[in-house]
């Protein structure tokens, strides 16, 4: 990097300049340069790549890889190891090495070049290492914490879901396109008849499956799916039946929203199910549209509580709270992907973040959860991601990847240690 003070001699004396300059839509950045060139360069700045590539490259390469300090893609650091080291290295400096401190740099400066080198050294390491191998039942595979193997069970037609064990040990498996599977070792694969219709469309269509707590006595399933309406437009619906002689009967809705929230994308479903007790929680992306994660008065963007047959429990949070959705249980949700509750009754999530920022939470009665106000991931198009301020407290997430991993569902693994 480079020196932040520029010397210049006028009338003979020595003058500090210092240049303003704006990025994107980010906060001011004010420091001393070295020279014109260098300042039209920064000031032509429009994402966080071109920015490292002006003020970054000269010492790091413009890859990354090194040169007159070193390579920020072999995850050997000397002065950082966590997200919140690099960041503090990026304002502070490092006096004994030469880092200059870039201390006007706006959080979420900080916070995009962050992901910005996590990304690139991420894409580094999956070029340089070797190729996966053809999944094998014989085949141990390594990773840092456990080693394991694959064994294949169940294959569907189509792009499968989500599956449901059930105690005999079958199961049951959601295909996208709107196929129920059933599946035993005894009797193989049926495709269970008379399922709902969905809205077959890109990150929509049958989502989600789950059994009762009690299916044993009442053979109560639960789906969630993307509901088609009569102008082609979806929104996720919550249904509960019975399998009998190899159908889908005796169906009930659980959750159906008014047709003046249906709309015509079909991503950010979100759609899990899980039941604490008798309670069914289930989540609703906010399908791109932001700012309605924040309004109570939407569906989207929420994770939801509703009693086994539909009707709303009265200590939800938001039940006397005017103009809000009575079933809303957590809020300020992106694209939540998977949802499970453990014994002790924690609920957990996983949600997609943008560019950067998948998320692992714990959900809370009443929480915010922060989106589209906060986001440890940058924006797609590769500027920072600029958080807002909130007049409601924020909930932070337990763990968050940059970059993302497209982390999807949760489960809990009962059995034991790893061999």
């Amino acid at each position: 990097m480079i020196s932040t003070v520029l010397l210049n001699t006028v009338s003979n004396k020595i003058v500090l300049i210092t240049m303003r300059i704006y990025y994107s839509k980010i906060a001011q950045i004010a420091f001393a340069i070295l020279g014109g060139a260098f300042a039209e360069k920064c000031l032509a700045a429009e994402t966080i790549e071109s920015l490292y590539q002006s003020v970054c490259s000269n010492c790091h390469g413009q890859d990354l890889s090194g040169g007159q300090a070193q390579s920020l893609l072999d995850d050997y650091w000397h002065y950082a190891k966590t997200d919140s080291d690099i960041q503090a290295v990026i304002k502070n400096g490092i006096e004994e090495a030469g880092m200059p401190a870039f201390s006007a740099f706006a959080p979420e400066t900080l916070r995009g070049l962050q992901v910005y080198i996590r990304e690139k050294a991420f894409y580094h390491r999956k070029d340089v290492q070797p190729k996966a191998l053809a999944p094998s039942p014989d085949r141990v595979y390594p990773t840092r914490e456990h080693n394991f193997k694959l064994q294949h069970i169940f294959s569907g037609t189509g792009e499968l879901w989500a599956a449901e064990v059930l105690p005999d040990g079958g199961m049951l498996v959601t295909q996208q396109d709107g196929t129920l599977w059933h599946y035993h070792k005894k009797t193989g694969r049926q495709v269970i008849a008379g399922t709902p219709e969905v809205r077959f469309f890109s990150q929509g269509g049958l989502l989600d499956v789950v059994a009762h707590p009690e299916y044993e006595k009442n053979g109560w399933l639960y789906l969630a799916f993307s509901h088609k309406n009569s102008f082609d437009l979806g929104m996720t619906r919550i249904v509960r039946g019975k399998i009998i002689e190899g159908k889908w009967a005796e169906q009930e809705t659980i959750f159906a929203a008014d047709e003046n929230v249906y709309l015509p994308v079909g991503h950010h479903y979100g759609s899990r199910l899980a039941f604490v007790g008798n309670d069914l929680f289930f989540s609703v992306g906010e399908r791109g549209q932001k700012a309605l994660a924040q309004d109570l008065s939407s569906p989207l963007g929420k994770i939801h509580r509703l009693r086994d047959d539909g009707k709303i429990p009265h200590d939800n949070p938001f039940v006397a709270t005017n103009h809000a959705m009575p079933s809303i249980w957590s809020y300020g949700h992106r694209n939540p992907q998977g949802l499970i509750a453990t014994g002790d009754g924690i609920l957990w999530q996983t949600e997609h973040g943008p560019r950067g920022g998948d998320e692992l939470n714990i959900i809370t009665r009443g929480a915010n959860y922060g989106w589209p106000l906060v986001s440890y991931g940058m924006n797609y198009d590769g500027t920072a991601f600029e958080w807002q301020p909130s007049i409601t407290p924020l909930t932070d997430p337990v763990y968050y990847w940059t970059p993302s991993p497209g982390i999807s569902n949760l489960a809990i693994y009962k059995n034991g240690d790893f061999s």
